[in-house]
């Protein structure tokens, strides 16, 4: 039985404070003798510490906290101990790396003094976790006292103190990626129902409505494809998932470095990415280019010997809270507070050129949909000799104790293919020729435990077997496309060609996807493999990176652990976590009219789980869930399709064409509308003091003529136009609105929506408005007599605005926001020309408690957008002077 937790969350003991409580229970440790030492191992898994600790197991425990807080210390209220009188000193923790040449994993060495936890429980990390605040804590059941002696805490009690912070979440969502999303927290989290978060959420057939760089008010999006100008028309092609019920987004990397400011291009990437997540709400992420088209990032982490050590790790680009570089030094992860928790669901696709990516494509729909039903009841299990003798059976070991503790066996078809499987209860012997033999058989999961490194995986290389280079790899030929895990040094090393890359281009064989780490394995991180299939059999993921970020993220508090795992693949890969259903699917009625729907779909089959079923169209989903029933009935509303696809997520997948027949009607509809610059900058954006005219285009794809109107409507720009329209079948007709000026806008972009209307539809596109960005320049800050102010004098506050960007400023207005009274309220901005100065002057009187810096907020907009800054009043010094504010709006002056 492993560690009782329970769970008691109290009221706030002094408004920040949350309470938690963990019992331990007697049989959830092993106590193994080592001559006159011991080493304490945690049931069914724990995390053994790092080198010259005590060989003492702990636990990674993550609690959700409230929106907008995080955990800054931990507190124990209670601690009831046991003291167990075992008479022998712990060992001490002396890892190795896995392809050390060293014939000992651990060191026999007494623990004497050295590393320990000062208390039995401590804070990790606080992190965001896709737009969720969960603290990671670490727990010792057990604490060596000295003398033989330890103690046993049997029950904990324990607060959290928080503090509030900005959490970055997304500003609307699909409901699928929320439902995911929640899943995702309810399997990490020890709480997860504790506190409420909200997101918006669109209905999943909403427009594909977006700007790069993202707006708010862009449309959400499910899945994003980022790549480059060279594969991105492949990608487009052959990786779109939209018609299998993912909104998918495509963006390359050659349009981003334009719009993004940035030490290199991987910052540039990074922010972009951060306002995807924001403005798009994307659950997963895949990058399509090894690392000559997608730059990687590095992140710093101490290894297990404590040596500082660099990974390629797209971690930087996935969690996209902060910066990643806290203290500002160039190094990126190694900071405390630097987060490395996923926030979306990614992977890397390490193609080189577009022939890859058609050949992944045609993989990726062959192990969907053509995978035999008996390829998904088989694992391989691979364990491997690590030591030099090869007589040692510490990969079978390893994947027994895996089978042991999930009891993965009693569910799947389990084939242990062992070094020395003859003495460590195997059924075939680990080698080269047997691994090429048996993926022929058709395993949908292969876990391997051996050596490797960017050129080779061993397989029983230590015990005679030998292994495959990248020649090898790339010359597979077997019939079905595996996944796998493999525990082993630098096989998925993302800055240079690697195994886990072969595997997965391969033309002709190797597999869908690889797990696997980026730098070097050590032995005592063989508590990621337990980790892997705990979360794969208990919290039973659907997809390839849904795994992956579960995975991750119960390894917070391990940076090294995190920055070395990673997925070479595809995100959106489905598995089962038990043998799947064998389900057939009809429906009714076989073709569709372009009206309100409805399909009548019957599951023909045992359902022990929900499906996930979805309905989409090439660009829009028109319907999507979860069920549980064999007979339902789909209502959704057609609009352009001419074909909508059915996809079943069963194993294998199933997927249907369903035509849609106008049946002679007609059927106009606009396919785009936007404004149209007229005089100004020429950027496509209508700034303020520009000139423009509405235009939409509209085409006929019914068999009748369409005599009526089509009108235009642009809400907050209090713009209404109509045009009569006679339009003959498959004519297409562009229309424009009267001439407009744009005079009330002001501050960065801004999408607006448009809407065009015919005699029975409307159609809502959305386009970009923007007006000059007002900006302090200059504050002046003195008392009446023109001296810097002293507590309790009466005090003017002059700001000055400059107007950096073209256009003019109308009816818009300032405030200021203090803790103190400001006459007067607010002001009004007047007129200020492109380039021009204003001055705004506000009184006040200075606090009692003024000691030399005094904060406000400085706010100035218009009923469409509001600007925020936040100023520091202090006395000036040299080189003070004219000073244009910074990206990040903080002003420190004048």
């Amino acid at each position: 039985m492993m560690t009782l937790l329970i769970l008691i969350v109290s009221n706030v003991a002094f408004g920040i404070d949350f309470t938690f409580d963990i019992s331990t229970e007697q049989d959830s440790f092993v106590i193994e003798n080592e001559n006159n030492s011991i080493s304490i191992s945690l049931k069914p898994y724990g995390i053994a510490p790092e080198n010259g600790s005590p060989d003492i197991e702990y636990r990674i425990l993550q609690y959700l906290l409230p929106q907008n807080e995080r955990a800054i210390s931990l507190r124990i209220v209670e601690n009831i101990c046991e003291t167990l009188s075992i008479g022998k000193p712990p060992q001490v923790i002396n890892s190795i790396p896995l392809n050390s040449n060293s014939e000992n994993t651990d060191s026999v060495k007494i623990w004497e003094s050295g590393k320990f936890p000062k208390e039995c429980i401590e804070l990790a990390k606080s992190e965001q976790l896709m737009g969720y605040s969960i603290a990671t804590v670490r727990f010792y059941p057990i604490t060596y006292l000295g003398d033989g002696k330890y103690l046993l805490h049997k029950h904990i009690k324990f607060a959290l103190e928080t503090d509030s912070i900005k959490s970055y979440m997304p500003l609307v969502s699909t409901s699928l990626a929320e439902n995911i999303r929640k899943e995702i927290i309810s399997s990490v989290c020890e709480n997860p129902d504790m506190f409420e978060y909200s997101i918006p959420q669109i209905l999943d057939y909403s427009d594909d409505n977006y700007h790069i760089p993202p707006l708010p008010g862009d449309s959400p999006a499910d899945f994003l494809i980022l790549t480059d100008d060279q594969l991105i028309s492949s990608c487009k092609k052959y990786l779109d998932e939209t018609t299998d019920g993912f909104r998918t987004r495509f963006v390359s990397v050659d349009s981003i470095y334009s719009f993004y400011t940035g030490v290199d291009n991987p910052e540039r990437i990074r922010k972009f990415l951060q306002d995807a997540y924001r403005d798009w709400g994307i659950l997963a992420l895949l990058f399509v280019g090894d690392y000559t088209h997608i730059p990687v990032r590095y992140l710093t982490a101490q290894d297990l010997a404590g040596h500082w050590v660099e990974t390629p790790s797209d971690i930087y680009y996935s969690a996209i809270d902060g910066t990643m570089n806290s203290d500002g030094d160039d190094e990126f992860g190694e900071s405390p507070d630097d987060d490395l928790i996923p926030d979306v669901l990614f992977a890397r696709l390490q193609v080189s050129d577009t022939n890859e990516i058609a050949i992944y494509s045609q993989k990726l729909d062959y192990y969907r949909f053509s995978s035999p039903p008996p390829f998904f009841e088989k694992i391989l299990f691979i364990g491997g000799s690590i030591h030099t003798s090869g007589t040692d059976n510490t990969g079978a070991v390893k994947k027994q104790s895996i089978l042991n503790e999930t009891r993965l066996d009693s569910v799947f078809n389990i084939t242990r293919m062992y070094s020395n499987y003859t003495e460590c209860g195997g059924d075939i012997e680990l080698t080269a020729d047997n691994f090429v033999s048996l993926l022929d058989s058709g395993y949908f999961f292969i876990n391997h435990y051996d050596h490797g490194n960017q050129i080779n995986i061993s397989m029983g290389s230590r015990s005679g077997g030998g292994g495959l280079t990248l020649y090898d790899v790339a010359s597979l030929s077997n019939r079905y496309y595996p996944l796998m895990y493999s525990f082993s040094c630098d096989v998925n090393r993302i800055d240079t060609d690697n195994i886990a890359r072969r595997w997965v281009v391969n033309s002709s064989g190797g597999g869908i996807g690889m797990f696997a780490h980026a730098n070097t394995a050590w032995v005592s991180e063989a508590y990621m493999d337990n980790f892997l299939w705990h979360i794969f059999c208990e919290d039973r993921p659907l997809f390839a990176g849904e795994l992956l970020s579960i995975w991750q993220t119960r390894l917070a508090g391990r940076p090294y652990d995190i920055a070395i795992s990673g997925f070479s693949g595809h995100p959106l890969i489905p598995f089962p976590t038990r043998i799947p259903d064998s389900l057939a699917i009809s429906f009714s009625p076989t073709s569709l009219s372009a009206s309100d729907t409805l399909l009548n779909i019957h599951i023909d089959g045992t359902l022990t789980d929900s499906v996930l079923i979805a309905i989409a169209g090439k660009n829009k989903i028109l319907y999507r869930n979860f069920v549980d029933s064999n007979d339902f009935t789909i209502h959704f509303h057609l609009s352009d399709e001419d074909t909508v696809w059915l996809t079943v997520y069963s194993f294998p997948m199933q997927k249907f064409s369903i035509p849609i027949n106008p049946a002679y009607s007609r059927f106009v509809y606009t396919i785009e509308a936007s404004l149209q610059e007229l005089w100004g900058d020429g950027d496509s954006i209508i700034e303020s003091g520009e000139v423009f005219s509405p235009v939409w285009k509209i085409v006929n794809s019914g068999f009748l003529a369409f005599d009526g109107y089509s009108k235009i409507e642009i809400p907050s720009l209090g713009i209404v136009d109509s045009s009569a329209v006679s339009i003959a079948h498959g004519e297409t007709l562009t229309l424009y609105g009267d001439t407009c000026w744009l005079t009330d806008s002001i501050g960065e972009p801004v999408s607006i929506d448009i809407i065009t209307r015919t005699d029975d539809r409307a159609d809502t596109f959305t386009s970009t408005i923007a007006g000059p960005s007002v900006e302090p320049i200059l504050l002046i800050f003195r008392n009446l007599d023109g001296d810097f102010p002293e507590p309790g004098d009466s005090a003017r506050l002059g700001i000055v605005l400059k107007i950096p960007s073209a256009g003019n400023i109308f009816e818009s207005f300032a405030s200021l926001d203090a803790s103190f009274d400001i006459s007067p309220d607010s002001l009004p901005i007047d007129d200020i020309p492109f380039g021009g100065l204003d001055t705004l002057w506000f009184e006040f009187i200075v606090p009692e408690d003024f000691a030399g810096e005094l904060p406000i907020g400085f706010e100035a907009g218009n009923a469409m957008v509001r600007f925020r800054y936040n100023l520091l009043l202090r006395e000036p010094h040299p080189p003070d002077s004219i000073w244009i504010s910074p990206s990040n709006d903080n002003i420190t002056v004048l």
